[in-house]
């Protein structure tokens, strides 16, 4: 199957045996929207798919869709477009991953073209896949963000009893993504090692590359699961974290070219966007142990480039959407939120609150009401009930 061609072709050049199934079956922007997810990924685990696709649902109606995508029961697709691996974790859970098709690529090519070619290589091996999912961590991240703000100005907006409805239409628009996220079989980084005067041809391979055009960033990105080393042990622990920065750096600093005093890094990427080296990592401990030794490292080295560093997933997501100006309250504690709320009320939390103190206090004027018209003494209002109004004031004005 030809890489570009589109889906329309792909329909006209096909046997009318090959037409039915895609008319019987029409995809839903929904599913284009998905492949397109995971053709940039490679791979998604359902819980993933479902917090892009099916934003404030359970994962039923997911794993539902994803078996009809992938032709699985009565109702599933005759030609597939994702494929499903059940795997296995190393503490022993079964999770299953889903992968788009050949035909699955196609589909998503018509969404985001450029960066959604099928793999070179072959399947993605068992192995690799948990390392996979917790890479892509970053990524769902990142592309929950609009639809979880979307999904709390929702529900602040509607009575309770139709918060189910707030979802609807809710899902990722892989087009209006204010990032670049580029597998790793698609970034092939080559340079030169100069060593007892021979030259030696290297290449690296992110696991990722994550590119922010509206900040002319670049960050090659390393997941580290804690089975490779954080120093070198000996030249044949490639896989350590220092050895993986050692690389980086004569990557992004080495001339290429002695003349034009090019860099290798300068060489592959004309367009002037700074790069980072970004780890990681699963646990605030181990974002700790790497960068005490990337500091330890870099502080014996000459200052020529913006050290690497270790962060943990959540600090990542909450750092790049900060830098691009898409961090709410909605998607964690607010940063100016007064401290009698511990720094955990969302915005929708505090209309819940705000709500019913607003039902309690007119439900008291009601019965006050009837009761100055009965002649009766009124009940009080409840001692620190304007002390509650004004710090329900406050944290509105804190999370605005």
């Amino acid at each position: 199957m030809a890489e570009g061609c589109s889906m329309r072709q792909l329909q006209d050049s096909a046997p009318a045996r090959n037409e039915e199934p895609l008319r019987s079956y029409p995809l839903q922007d929904r599913d284009r929207q998905l492949l397109a997810a995971l053709a940039m990924c490679r791979c998604l685990s359902t819980e993933q798919i479902r917090r892009l696709c099916f934003a404030g649902r359970t994962e039923t109606p997911a794993h539902k869709r994803l078996r009809q995508l992938a032709g699985i029961g009565k109702y599933g697709f005759p030609e597939p477009l994702v494929e499903r691996i059940v795997h296995q974790t190393y503490a022993g859970d079964l999770v299953t991953v889903w992968t788009p098709t050949a035909l699955g690529y196609v589909v998503a090519a018509n969404v985001v073209e450029t960066i959604t070619r099928p793999p070179r290589g072959a399947d993605i091996r068992p192995a690799l896949v948990e390392h996979a999912l917790l890479l892509n961590e970053l990524f769902v991240g990142l592309a929950e963000a609009p639809l979880k703000k979307a999904l709390g100005t929702r529900a602040a907006e509607i009575p309770r009893r139709r918060h189910r409805s707030a979802a609807d239409g809710l899902y990722l628009n892989a087009q209006a993504l204010p990032f670049k996220w580029i597998a790793s079989d698609s970034v092939r980084l080559p340079w030169k090692e100069y060593r007892d005067g021979d030259s030696i041809d290297r290449i690296i391979h992110p696991d990722a590359v994550l590119e922010l055009p509206g900040l002319l960033r670049r960050l090659f990105l390393e997941a580290e699961t804690g089975s490779h080393t954080i120093v070198p042990r000996g030249y044949h622990k490639p896989g350590s974290t220092l050895n993986k920065a050692s690389r980086y750096e004569l990557f992004l600093c080495e001339l290429a070219d002695l003349d034009l005093k090019i860099t290798f890094y300068a060489q592959r990427y004309s367009d002037g966007f700074t790069p980072e080296v970004l780890f990681l990592v699963s646990n605030a401990a181990r974002a700790e142990s790497v960068n005490r030794a990337l500091t330890e490292w870099s502080a014996q080295r000459p200052s020529r480039w913006k050290p690497p560093r270790a962060l943990t997933l959540a600090d990542a997501v909450r750092e790049i959407l900060t830098a691009l100006g898409q961090w709410s309250s909605e998607l964690g504690p607010a940063p100016n939120i007064n401290a009698a709320s511990g720094g955990l009320l969302t915005a929708r939390d505090i209309k819940l609150l705000t709500d019913f103190y607003n039902d309690a206090v007119g439900t008291l004027k009601s019965v006050r009401a009837a009761a100055r018209g009965r002649n009766e003494v009124p009940p009080p209002y409840p001692a620190g009930s304007d002390d509650v109004r004004k710090l329900l004031e406050q944290l509105w004005k804190n999370v605005r």
